[in-house]
């Protein structure tokens, strides 16, 4: 745990540890984007937003993140901002969603609303000349085939439930977090900050 003491009224809390899932066509990277959006990308419907904002009321937003560039590792985590006083008990939850998505498979219908989402939405990336040629420089860039787009979508439509349990079990570990807090000290309390890990200042 690492803490910068700042006296201010909503604490910062930025959790995220390395994977190795990488862009392309493993089944693992279409798993894992549709995993980062029922964990915490997927606005409402994800688990995250739904319980640290909806149901307990500790942040007005709260988000994972799942980074997966072609060539060289990223971060899985998570982000939220909360009162002070929430900031532990808002740590946890998250952690606690991570834990249960890595224990047992998301629902089927969660799984289809992450699928829909993506795919309704690959649209909106083409929308003017400029995106088309930008997406298409950023693909050869990245020596992915010519047909990714179809992969894409069909790799998408292929993620089950159980793919996303493996996905969330091979490469998501709450116990090793690294976890940054940005916030005033007395207020979120030292003790309680302690009980997640060593602290650093």
């Amino acid at each position: 745990v690492f803490l910068i003491p700042r006296k201010l009224e909503q604490s910062v809390i930025v959790m995220a540890h390395p994977t190795d899932v990488h862009l392309g066509l493993q089944s693992d990277y279409f798993s894992a984007q549709i995993g980062n959006a029922i964990l915490g990308a997927g606005g409402f419907s994800s688990r995250i937003l739904e319980q640290v904002r909806t149901e307990e009321g500790y942040a007005y937003s709260a988000s994972s993140l799942w980074t997966m560039p072609r060539k060289y590792d990223g971060l899985v985590g998570a982000v939220t901002r909360t009162r002070p006083e929430n900031t532990v008990p808002a740590i946890r939850l998250i952690l606690k969603i991570m834990d249960e998505l890595r224990d047992a498979p998301p629902t089927t219908e969660e799984v289809k609303t992450a699928v829909d989402q993506q795919v309704n939405g690959f649209v909106f990336n083409f929308e003017d000349p400029s995106q088309i040629v930008s997406r298409r420089m950023f693909y050869l860039a990245q020596d992915l085939p010519e047909d990714w787009l179809e992969r894409y979508l069909k790799g998408i439509e292929r993620v089950t439930p159980r793919a996303v349990n493996q996905v969330f079990r091979r490469h998501l570990y709450p116990d090793r977090m690294t976890i940054l807090v940005v916030g005033d000290p007395d207020r979120i309390g030292r003790d309680a900050l302690a009980g997640l890990g060593p602290i650093t200042i």
